[in-house]
């Protein structure tokens, strides 16, 4: 069943709503058009209208087994400048249909808005989220896995590296996937599921020769650290190799930090060693965007950078900083493409820890506090982050930095 509604003066929604319950049982049911209705469910970032009847569709959702597809973007710009546009056009599909065949892409024109279904590549499903998902965000519940969704994901061939991307952006990542999603994002292995095999044997072989050369030229043992062993495999491939250990990881600190926060989270050495390069490779040509020119210039001259670890923080990511699971999930946006995170990070940590660092009066003691944040903080720090990321709609934005790509050097 497809039905296209204009609810233009906002009345008889509940009826409205009754005979399209008797309807939609046992069928196929599409469902777009102007409800005229406002609610934190689907509105655009920052907008907290909200109507009454707005109740009675939730609960006509509900109890049909609907999906909500509207994901927050605006399907009506107001023309008037004391009017906010909104977003009270709407697209709703029986669960199944969403999740086998079809796409439904929600575009908006300066009085109406335009929706056209459109037949699904190989059967999946589209990135807008699941109402119910959707809704139990809004109203508090953070920890809704997209488990389907990304199930789908991972299923497309080949995979579709910029959706994975955008899934890291939205939605938390279950451990289950993440070291997976992170090695398709980074390029460490191919998008193409029938070549990963094939790559992932080459790489292998290119680490055993490395560590193998290493160990020729007597640079390292057995008893050395695996995140020095990291930055010398890394150094030798990249040709800058020096001579001499003396202040080698004193000089690549920020290295020899993410390698040892990904070698505690990645049990495999091999997989910790491509994550930590090709995280390195992506994140070192974007990270100096976190802080304007401008500012890095004056920090720098005027030798401020020493007071704060503000350079540690971010060259490294924050790694040995924050603790394991609250680092994993700061990493997940910033393999998704956004680097400004970064920022809301640091911002959150000085708010988080503010009164401990209120009663230091020595220097030495603040930047010792700030070194490692204590474990029964990480968590809250992080949560702060990402709700100032997301209220700022950091996680509606495509990627605030180039990102990793399939042209990333190998």
């Amino acid at each position: 069943m497809a039905a296209t509604l204009n609810n233009t003066n906002n009345i008889e929604t509940n009826n409205g709503l009754a005979v399209l319950s008797w309807n939609v049982r046992g069928h196929n049911t599409l469902i777009v058009g102007d409800f005229n209705l406002k609610h934190i469910c689907w509105n655009p970032a920052g907008d907290f209208r909200y109507d009454g009847e707005a109740d009675d569709l939730l609960t006509f959702i509900n109890d049909n087994n609907i999906n909500f597809l509207n994901d927050g973007q605006i399907t009506r710009v107001s023309e008037k400048q004391n009017e906010a546009d909104s977003a009270i056009d709407l697209s709703l599909i029986s669960s199944h249909l969403h999740s086998s065949t079809l796409n439904l892409t929600i575009t908006y024109s300066r009085k109406r808005v335009c929706d056209k279904a459109q037949p699904g590549q190989n059967g999946t499903m589209s990135d807008e989220r699941n109402f119910r998902s959707y809704y139990y965000e809004k109203v508090g519940f953070r920890a809704i896995e997209e488990k389907k969704s990304i199930e789908l994901l991972l299923k497309d061939k080949p995979i579709d590296v910029e959706k994975l991307r955008q899934y890291c952006l939205r939605f938390p990542v279950s451990a289950r996937y993440r070291h997976y999603l992170w090695k398709v994002i980074l390029g460490v292995i191919p998008a193409s599921q029938d070549s990963q095999e094939f790559v992932m044997k080459d790489r292998r072989k290119q680490y055993d020769y490395l560590k193998h050369a290493l160990e020729i030229m007597r640079r390292v043992d057995d008893n050395t650290p695996s995140s020095t062993l990291f930055l010398k495999m890394f150094l030798i491939e990249e040709g800058l190799l020096s001579f001499q250990d003396t202040g080698l990881v004193q000089r690549h600190q920020s290295y020899v930090s993410l390698a040892e926060s990904i070698s505690q989270m990645v049990e495999d050495p091999f997989d910790a060693y491509w994550i930590t390069k090709r995280f390195h490779k992506m994140f070192k040509n974007t990270y100096q965007d976190v802080v304007p020119a401008l500012l890095v210039s004056h920090l720098t001259t005027c030798d401020l950078w020493d007071i704060l670890p503000i350079k540690q923080w971010f060259s490294s990511c924050f790694a040995s900083v924050l603790p394991e699971i609250p680092f994993e999930r700061v990493m997940d946006k910033l393999i998704g493409g956004s680097v400004m995170i970064l920022v809301y990070v640091a911002v959150a940590l000085l708010l988080t820890l503010k009164r401990p660092l209120l009663t230091m009066h020595s220097r030495t003691d603040v930047l010792k506090y700030l070194t490692q944040v204590p474990e029964d903080s990480g968590d809250i720090l992080v949560n702060t982050a990402i709700d100032m990321w997301e209220k700022h709609g950091h996680h509606l934005i495509k990627s605030d930095s180039p990102g990793p790509n399939s042209r990333l050097p190998s």
